[in-house]
């Protein structure tokens, strides 16, 4: 008996390489946001279209086609992969939420970049990392700081929102959270509850006075409008500058000024930051 033996063609292989993916972090809940946004990249200093990042099934947002890397992601020769790109060009990034949760971002990023973005062998960030935003669902297991910044008014100016300003929480261990004023100064910090002592730690239930918790907190603000940057046609400055705004002065109340606040967060409950009795907390840039 003969066996026919049927020759097939191999399948044509092609590698195809993505010059940039970024992974979001939700440092309140510290866990990767798998989906909702919509992140485009464009070059900065034009010379081609934006391109709309797609979800990977892991959550990653990968971009193709991006201008001037076509020979990059689809090399002629696969064994040079791991060889260093002819040249970098430098991308805008923009973040929205379609969801409401965390506040719209634009950073830049040279490009390609050699791994998930941010993380690389010197750096070992879970991810990029969200801001929430005012319209943020509070989250019952979550601590909570919210405030309305506006520039300390006086008798020729009219109210203005503190836009961008950057709102440091620090806790008794030195842990540190952040939040940012959108554009109206509305700005809303959700974290996890610092660590429980005594009783409160194993027992969470009525009467509420034998288990409710409270913390000292230190509370700090960054703003300084005039050295934030923009880029073209963007409507919100670059991440950086805004994260990196000197400190401003704080009125806990209408007649003294402070570098920072001392104050006392407590278990189950909002803490909001308030100038005096007002519904607004005055800061002033340095």
């Amino acid at each position: 008996m003969t066996t026919s033996l049927k020759m097939t063609k191999p399948v044509e292989r092609r590698a195809i390489v993505t010059p940039f993916g970024i992974r979001f972090w939700d440092p309140a809940l510290d866990s990767q946001v798998h989906d909702g946004l919509t992140v485009t990249a464009i070059p900065l200093e034009g010379g081609g279209k934006a391109r709309l990042g797609l979800r990977t099934a892991s959550g990653i947002y990968a971009f193709h086609g991006l201008p001037g890397f076509h020979d990059l992601e689809y090399p002629v020769d696969a064994a040079n992969l791991n060889s260093s790109p002819p040249y970098m060009r430098r991308f805008i990034v923009r973040v929205v939420d379609n969801w409401n949760r965390f506040l719209s971002i634009a950073f830049s990023v040279n490009l390609p970049f050699p791994s998930i973005y941010p993380t690389n062998s010197s750096n070992k960030l879970p991810g990029f990392y969200l801001f929430s935003a005012p319209t943020r669902p509070n989250i019952p297991t979550l601590a909570i700081v919210r405030a309305r910044l506006i520039e300390k008014p006086s008798s020729t100016t009219v109210v203005k929102p503190a836009a961008n300003a950057v709102l440091e929480i620090q806790e008794s261990n030195n842990r540190m959270w952040y939040g940012i004023a959108d554009e109206n100064g509305s700005v809303t910090v959700l974290f996890p509850y610092p660590t429980f002592t005594g009783a409160s730690s194993i027992r969470l239930s009525p009467p509420a006075e034998k288990w409710h918790q409270h913390w000292g907190i230190t509370i700090r603000i960054r703003y300084a409008p005039a050295r934030l940057d923009m880029f073209p046609g963007s409507p919100i400055p670059e991440l950086r500058s805004i994260l990196n705004q000197p400190q401003a002065v704080l009125w806990p109340n209408s007649t003294a000024f402070a570098e920072n606040l001392s104050t006392t967060l407590t278990f189950g409950e909002e803490l909001i930051l308030r100038t005096d009795m007002q519904s607004v907390l005055w800061i002033q840039p340095s």
